[in-house]
């Protein structure tokens, strides 16, 4: 792991970005608070939160997270190729996430 630089000002923030970048490379940035947490996206989030009240409300386990995250995909699909057909229609599920 990397030692941790502080850094006061913006100024401060762009040249340590610059040390460590390549100038020929495009990067984006996504900021999070805390170290610690995972790189995860909103809709996984969503459906861990939604999964554990499920479990709870039900008195059961957790229901599948693999199938409810694919479920919930697979319905996002649908309705933007309903919403955009000429856009989506022939682009598979996969190529459709990719451009959303």
């Amino acid at each position: 792991m990397h030692t941790p630089i502080e850094i006061s000002s913006l100024t401060e923030y762009i040249n340590q970005i610059d040390e460590i970048t390549r100038p020929e490379t495009s990067y984006l940035y996504r900021g999070q608070e805390d170290e610690a947490w995972q790189v995860t996206s909103s809709a996984y989030r969503r459906l861990v939160s939604s999964s554990e009240d499920l479990g709870r409300e039900a008195d059961l386990p957790p229901y599948p997270l693999r199938y409810l995250y694919q479920n919930y995909l697979l319905k996002i699909i649908d309705e933007i190729k309903l919403k955009y057909p000429s856009t989506y229609r022939d682009l598979s599920p996969l190529e459709c996430m990719a451009h959303l």
